[in-house]
């Protein structure tokens, strides 16, 4: 756990640009569903506590992770001017 919080400790400084769905023209109604189909997997895995939660939950949470990550580079990058 300690490469973790490490590797998430220098990416604070990383200047990236997350993607705010209420100021994205082109991906705001995939973003903003797949944002509520995250939050129902995370209110499955609290109602189901963390040990009984399946596999399928916890990689269908993780994706979400991965895809706003993706769509945040993907729309503002690293250093690029907003706008």
């Amino acid at each position: 756990t300690t490469p973790f919080v490490v590797g998430f400790s220098v990416a604070v400084f990383i200047p990236l640009k997350y993607a705010y769905p209420s100021k994205m023209a082109s991906w705001k109604r995939l973003t903003t569903l797949l944002a509520a189909l995250w939050a129902v997997a995370l209110g499955l895995a609290v109602i189901l506590h963390a040990g009984a939660t399946s596999t399928t939950l916890t990689w269908a949470s993780l994706a979400f992770v991965v895809y706003y990550f993706a769509i945040s580079f993907y729309t503002g990058g690293v250093g690029r001017a907003s706008g």
